[in-house]
C-alpha cells in the first residue's frame, strides 16, 4: 500500500495550509496491490475510504481481530469493485489551534457528491456540488434549488459531529 500525506493548499481558496475541508486538503492518493487478489487489469475506485480504515484492513489481511476503531476494512473493496455496502459520507472536523491559527473551528460532511462545511463560531456555511463545481468555487448554500441537499447535510453534520469541537 502506498499513500501520501494530505495535500497542502498552495493558495487555493486563499489558504496556504492543510487544515481546511476542501478537496486539495482532504484527498489522499492511495495505491494498493495485494497479490492474493489478482485482476486482469489495474482499476480505480471512487468509494469513500479513510485513513482510519487502515488498521482494520491490515488486521483482516493478517488474520487478526480488528482493533476497536471507527474504521472499516478495505478488503471488500480490494476483492470486488462492488462490495455489498459501503459508507456514503464521512465527517471532517477541525479545532482552531491557538490565536495564530487562521483556520476557524469547523465540522464538515463530505458525501459522494457534495461538501458541506459549518463554521462553529461564525455560523457561516458552505455547500459545494462536486460534480458541477469540482474546484469548490461556487457556494450553493443560498441557492434555493439546493435546499433539500443542504437540509440533509445539515442533519447529517449534526448527527456525526457530536460533540462538536470547542471553539
Amino acid at each position: 500500500m502506498f499513500m501520501s500525506d494530505n495535500g497542502i493548499a498552495q493558495g487555493e481558496h486563499r489558504w496556504t495550509n492543510k487544515k481546511v475541508a476542501y478537496e486539495e486538503s482532504i484527498r489522499i492518493p492511495m495505491v494498493i496491490r495485494y497479490d492474493p487478489y489478482t485482476y486482469s487489469a489495474p482499476r480505480s475506485d471512487d468509494h469513500l475510504v479513510l485513513n482510519m480504515d487502515l488498521a482494520a484492513t491490515f488486521a483482516e489481511l493478517a488474520g487478526l481481530n480488528p482493533p476497536v476503531t471507527e474504521g472499516t476494512s478495505l478488503v471488500p473493496l480490494i476483492q470486488s469493485p462492488d462490495p455489498p455496502s459501503w459508507r456514503s459520507d464521512f465527517l471532517i472536523e477541525y479545532r482552531k489551534d491557538g490565536p495564530r491559527d487562521e483556520v476557524p473551528t469547523f465540522c464538515a460532511v463530505r458525501d459522494e457528491g457534495y461538501l458541506y462545511v459549518s463554521y462553529q463560531v461564525s455560523g457561516e456555511e458552505e455547500l459545494y456540488d462536486l460534480a458541477l463545481d469540482p474546484y469548490e468555487l461556487d457556494n450553493k448554500v443560498t441557492d434555493p434549488s439546493y435546499m433539500g441537499v443542504l437540509d440533509e447535510l445539515r442533519r447529517r453534520e449534526a448527527e456525526l459531529c457530536q460533540p462538536p469541537p470547542p471553539p
